[in-house]
């Protein structure tokens, strides 16, 4: 539905260019033509446009009791980038869709913006850090949505292998604490390690989304609750079952071993007189291993390039290397 809706509104704006183009050119062009914003219409004359205009605002005016009459063309409020920008040309086109459809639907339930943006190197955009690059783009292109413009920006540059994590607004610093965003950084780092963008920017969705939920239900992610990656997850998921399975089977091991301890109805022997008697006889015997114990012990490997956290003006982030 969501696409047929586009293809109708695509066809509607591409009509009004068309029509807009046609008036343009039969006025004459920018030299020849305006367009008067109190009428609504092309004059072919721009001179007597302008003349004509004057004219009728300076009439009204001089009427007594005439409104006065102002003219204003208010900003434009929308943002003007899509959610997900590859400008460093990452994913496939349905890798791109995908991803965008999917940061478009977030960003819609929350009211609050989520971004993915990839540039070749973040110098072009500004002379300080990735973190300043960022929030420069954030700025120029108007991103955030709501009154204070919340948003969350993941933004890499492929030079040198930068990336930066950035929120802004008072719900997005609210949301995506600094203990918060190095949690979220552990989503997606291991992928961008391997050079698996998708997957690194799907887990990163993921995990904007959760955090996003948290922050409304009036716990975002901290040092005191921390975020949970996938391998977390799993973990958890197995010490619940473990417990499920475990918990039955000792109550049931408890319950045989009382029950077997009634049923003694034969004296264990202390001396090895039965067996010297010559009553028995061994004609084989056999040694049967049983089980060998194997300790491992994990050695963790710290992660490349480090992370920095920083602000700048409204906005915080967490920089580092993938």
């Amino acid at each position: 539905g969501d696409n047929i809706q586009d293809a109708k509104a695509l066809a509607q704006a591409i009509s009004s260019i068309l029509q807009g183009l046609e008036s343009f050119v039969q006025g004459g062009g920018v030299a020849d033509s305006i367009w008067s914003p109190v009428s609504g219409f092309v004059f072919e004359d721009s001179s007597e446009a302008v003349e004509s205009t004057e004219n009728e605002v300076a009439a009204e005016s001089e009427a007594p009791g005439a409104p006065t009459v102002e003219v204003s063309v208010a900003a434009d409020e929308d943002p003007q980038l899509d959610n997900v920008t590859d400008a460093a040309g990452l994913l496939t086109d349905e890798e791109w869709q995908k991803l965008e459809q999917k940061a478009r639907d977030i960003s819609v339930a929350h009211d609050f913006g989520v971004y993915i943006i990839t540039v070749d190197d973040y110098k072009e955009y500004s002379d300080g850090r990735i973190l300043d690059a960022c929030k420069t783009i954030y700025d120029d292109y108007n991103l955030g949505m709501g009154e204070d413009r919340d948003g969350v920006v993941l933004m890499l540059s492929m030079r040198d292998r930068d990336y930066t994590l950035m929120c802004d607004g008072s719900f997005g610093n609210y949301a995506f604490t600094d203990a918060g965003r190095e949690d979220l950084t552990e989503f997606f780092l291991d992928n961008f390690s391997d050079d698996d963008w998708y997957g690194g920017f799907d887990d990163y969705l993921d995990a904007a989304d959760d955090f996003l939920v948290n922050a409304e239900e009036g716990n975002p992610y901290s040092e005191d609750h921390p975020a949970m990656s996938s391998s977390d997850r799993i973990l958890g998921i197995a010490i619940r079952v473990a417990i499920i399975l475990l918990v039955p089977l000792i109550i049931a091991f408890i319950w045989v071993a009382v029950l077997t301890s009634k049923m003694k109805s034969v004296a264990a022997a202390v001396e090895a007189s039965t067996y010297v008697s010559g009553q028995l006889h061994l004609n084989q015997s056999y040694e049967h291993y049983t089980y060998s114990t194997e300790t491992r012990t994990k050695i963790e490997s710290s992660s490349g390039g480090g992370s920095s956290s920083g602000s700048s003006g409204s906005a915080s982030g967490t920089s580092g290397k993938f």
